[in-house]
C-alpha cells in the first residue's frame, strides 16, 4: 500500500480555522516544511480580520525568504518580536499583532 501524500491547499486551511475560530486565536505555530508562506496567503481572510493575535513560524530559509514571509505578515499589521536561528536553513519568527491585549477572566 502506498504512503498517503497530505493533503494541501493554500485556502483549505482558511476553511478550517475560520470553521472552529470565529472570534478570535490566542496563537498559530506554523512548521511546514518550506511552505509557510503559501499557508500566510491562505490565511489571508483571517488576517484581514485581525482573528490572529500571535504567530511562531518555523521558517526554511532553503525554500522561502525569511524577509519576504516577515515583511508578508507586517503588512497585515504584525510586529516581529524575535527571530531565533536555529542552523543555516532554518529559523523561528515570533511574531504578534500590534495591539495585543489579552482580557483577564476572573
Amino acid at each position: 500500500m502506498a504512503a498517503r501524500r497530505p493533503f494541501y491547499s493554500e485556502t483549505a486551511n482558511h476553511g478550517i480555522l475560520a470553521q472552529y475560530f470565529k472570534d478570535r486565536i490566542d496563537l498559530v505555530k506554523v512548521d511546514i516544511e518550506g511552505m509557510e508562506l503559501n499557508f500566510l496567503r491562505g490565511s489571508a481572510n483571517l488576517l484581514q480580520r485581525e482573528v490572529i493575535q500571535r504567530f511562531v513560524i518555523e521558517i526554511h530559509t532553503d525554500v522561502v525568504q525569511e524577509q519576504q514571509l516577515l515583511n508578508f505578515l507586517m503588512g497585515y499589521g504584525y510586529e516581529v518580536e524575535k527571530v531565533v536561528t536555529f542552523s543555516s536553513i532554518k529559523k523561528v519568527a515570533y511574531l504578534k499583532a500590534y495591539e495585543v491585549v489579552f482580557p483577564i477572566n476572573r
